[in-house]
């Protein structure tokens, strides 16, 4: 069983940015990394958010480098032994045409799949989720300046290791499925409640398809989306990318839904989900994520908390709800205006 008390130890280090420098072979080209992209570091006792992993969570008042907001759901999976984990998870959201702001890199919302890292962290993951962001090129861009796009990123023992193909030849799109890192998406409509909702999943193999590899005895992480009509297999992560630098992941001990802004403002004026705020009301238009589903994992699906981070953002700015173990409703207009500390209007800054 993994200490709980180590890992703990060593999310601290990396928020607090004392120097353990990865090895070189770990960090992804500086040309490729996207510096707004985070994935928040979750203490398995308190269940909140103490840190990001590749960026330190910087303080919010002043604040310093990134500053980010999260709503987030959270489930820690078994013990973090081996065999104690799930292979695959999935779920349904509804996704909006989010509103940014000019000084916030991106807003986004994310499904991830988490397992137990050589530095102690749930620090080897992969993330799947819909985003909208500043710029049009790269894989870190979006080619809409409307809709939201397609992202998929990967971590290997805490470093980010890009968006899509920046992780080089593990990662492989699947020539058969128009949708790839990047692709517009479709969009749920405003309105009194979402109806229309898009899955998202990754689920381990130990046997991937062949567009993915052949070579036997390769696993993948082989990741699932649904823009428009059925849920495909859009691209797939070989666990070459892990074990080639000393890592193992083929299971699933921490899964994070969440929503994340990241830019320059302590108080953005960017909007979450839909821009409405997430609360238990019933119909609601806020962003609504459902149908959570674990395969292979010793519990049930059961959200073990939500919570908004900093706290202080909330309820002023965002708002998340936790209608049942498998349903939360997130989202908020933010701050309005740069700077500002009342609640921003939808849309709108």
């Amino acid at each position: 069983m993994i200490n709980r008390i180590s890992r703990a130890l060593a999310a601290l280090v990396i928020v607090l940015g004392i120097g353990i420098a990865a090895p070189p072979s770990q960090a992804a080209p500086a040309s490729k990394a996207d510096p707004a992209k985070g994935s928040p570091i979750v203490d398995q006792k308190t269940h909140k958010v103490i840190g990001d992993l590749g960026n330190h969570k910087a303080s919010k008042s002043p604040c310093g480098g990134v500053c980010r907001q999260y709503l987030e759901s959270i489930q820690f999976i078994g013990t973090g032994s081996p065999g104690t984990g799930a292979s695959a998870v999935k779920l349904a959201t509804s996704q909006h045409n989010t509103y940014r702001s000019s000084n916030s890199y991106h807003t986004l919302w994310e499904v991830s799949a988490q397992g137990v890292s050589s530095n102690g962290t749930d620090g080897n993951i992969v993330e799947i989720g819909w985003r909208k962001t500043g710029t049009t090129t790269g894989q870190a861009g979006c080619s809409s300046t409307t809709n939201p796009c397609l992202f998929l990123y990967a971590w290997v023992n805490g470093v980010g290791q890009g968006y899509g193909s920046d992780a080089g030849s593990n990662y492989v799109d699947n020539p058969n499925e128009p949708v790839d890192n990047t692709t517009p998406l479709a969009v749920t409509a405003g309105g009194a409640s979402p109806t229309v909702f898009y899955e998202y999943g990754a689920r381990h193999m130990t046997t991937p398809p062949s567009w993915c590899t052949t070579t036997p005895g390769v696993g993948a992480w082989v990741m699932t989306q649904q823009n428009v009509g059925a849920t495909r297999d859009i691209a797939c992560y070989k666990d070459t990318l892990w074990t080639s630098q000393g890592e193992t992941f083929t299971e699933i001990h921490l899964t994070q839904a969440f929503n994340e802004i990241a830019g320059t403002d302590s108080n953005p004026c960017t909007d979450m989900g839909s821009g409405v705020f997430g609360v238990s009301t019933t119909p609601s238009a806020a962003q609504w994520v459902k149908n959570y589903t674990l395969t292979g994992a010793t519990a049930s699906w059961a959200v073990a908390d939500v919570h908004a981070s900093p706290s202080t953002l909330s309820p002023t700015a965002f708002r998340i709800n936790r209608n049942s173990s498998t349903e939360t409703r997130n989202g908020g207009p933010g701050y309005n205006g740069l700077g500002g500390t009342s609640t921003g209007t939808v849309g709108s800054c």
